[in-house]
């Protein structure tokens, strides 16, 4: 994974890195779907203990001499990060760590051949048809007929009344997947309990946002995108998923000015949304446009990749510094190693959701230049035995979530 790259990046005459990529993955199936809804069901002491169970069952995949070994390279990231992003000025770091020597480190779980699954109740036919007998109703342009045929994944309550807009059946993140992401999010919390707050800065049509949602530990997600028609949809589909309605803040406007507001998880800036275009209503009786919240816990960052045709960028290739831009007004952008500059400054934890075909060096090289230093830890997100996407976890305690490894 990237070695060729990792070893060309090496300076002259040895040298230690400063930036370690640690890579995990996660095999996940369609029965994932199921995992938080149910906890949202039961928080029985039941529950907790099978939970604690889980985990120390994923701690005991690395041995003791492993975990000595990343924790020491991993034990700074959380402090350094905060300490770093804050003391920085504007975009400009004071050093250039673009062409930093990145090493590699394959965790447990990333190891070995890949799983091979039997897909169950899933065959794709022509037209969209899953093996269900219903074919895409839409134009091939508007849904193409691979993402009407896995709208069940994107959604499993695709019948209920699922919406999405042309770009969200391409950019939705499976559930499957966003329930993941969120089960590691939490588990990061250090026991805080319940009241952990989310700031979802590029919402959509709300697949990641809900997932959040859906946990107990989680008492608010603010979802922010650009596209009001986008957060109406977010809204009805959490609408769906019973999403309490205190649990959910729709923010209209950039994500660069909300991320702006706040400085290591503490908002500093106005409390409310004051542009004039962005009055406070309901979507779907969830609050639009209220007070923001005084603490983020973590930020997810999930912005456009550039289209369906981010792969034809090449296998390994796609870098946030080049292939990410993201508008902070009408008149500028910021590259995606500037949104991650931001992120840290704004809150210590951050994940990024990345494609499948992103470079781990220039990633680690990103990390290094937004601050972050010690390790990062990038995990491959498998579907039913098919790599999807990748999620870089930053800014992690190691003891937390980041070595808590998947079988």
């Amino acid at each position: 994974y990237w070695i060729n790259s990792c070893r060309e990046s090496a300076p002259k005459g040895g040298g230690a890195s400063i930036m370690t990529v640690l890579i995990s993955q996660s095999d996940l199936t369609d029965n994932h779907t199921h995992v938080a809804e149910a906890q949202d069901k039961s928080k029985s002491k039941t529950s907790e203990t099978t939970s604690n169970e889980q985990e120390t069952k994923a701690e005991s995949i690395l041995s003791e001499a492993e975990k000595e070994e990343v924790s020491k390279s991993t034990a700074d990231t959380f402090d350094k990060s905060s300490n770093e992003a804050k003391s920085s000025q504007g975009m400009k770091q004071q050093e250039d760590h673009s062409h930093a020597f990145i090493s590699v480190k394959r965790l447990p779980s990333a190891s070995g051949p890949q799983k091979v699954y039997e897909e169950q109740n899933f065959r794709p036919l022509p037209n969209g048809d899953c093996g269900d007998g219903i074919v895409n109703p839409h134009s091939k342009d508007q849904v193409a007929d691979k993402y009407w045929a896995q709208r069940k994944r994107l959604f499993t309550r695709y019948d209920d009344g699922i919406q999405l807009d042309k770009e969200g059946w391409y950019s939705v993140t499976p559930e499957a997947i966003a329930n993941h992401i969120a089960d590691r999010v939490i588990s990061s919390s250090n026991g805080n309990g319940n009241g952990f707050v989310i700031l979802d800065a590029f919402c959509g049509c709300g697949g990641n946002a809900t997932a959040f949602a859906r946990r107990p530990e989680v008492s608010l997600v603010v979802c922010v995108d650009t596209d009001l028609g986008r957060l109406q949809m977010a809204a009805k589909n959490a609408s769906i998923y019973n999403i309490e309605k205190e649990k959910l803040l729709f923010i209209h406007d950039n994500a660069i000015q909300i991320l702006s507001r706040y400085s290591n998880g503490t908002l500093i800036a106005t409390t409310k949304v004051d542009n004039d275009r962005h009055e406070e209503s309901k979507l779907h009786d969830y609050t639009c446009n209220g007070t923001l919240p005084n603490q983020l816990d973590c930020i997810f960052l999930a912005p456009p990749w550039g289209g369906v045709e981010y792969e034809q960028i090449g296998k390994g290739h796609f870098s946030v510094k080049t292939h990410i831009s993201v508008k902070d007004s009408e008149d500028s952008t910021v590259n995606g190693e500037q949104l991650l500059s931001m992120t840290a400054k704004a809150s210590q934890r951050c994940v990024y959701f990345l494609p499948r075909n992103l470079n781990g060096i220039a990633m680690g090289r990103s990390a290094l230049q937004a601050g972050y230093t010690g390790s990062v830890e990038l995990e491959k997100n498998v579907l039913n035995g098919k790599f999807k996407t990748i999620a870089v976890f930053l800014g992690f305690d190691s003891n937390d979530s980041t070595l808590k490894n998947k079988e």
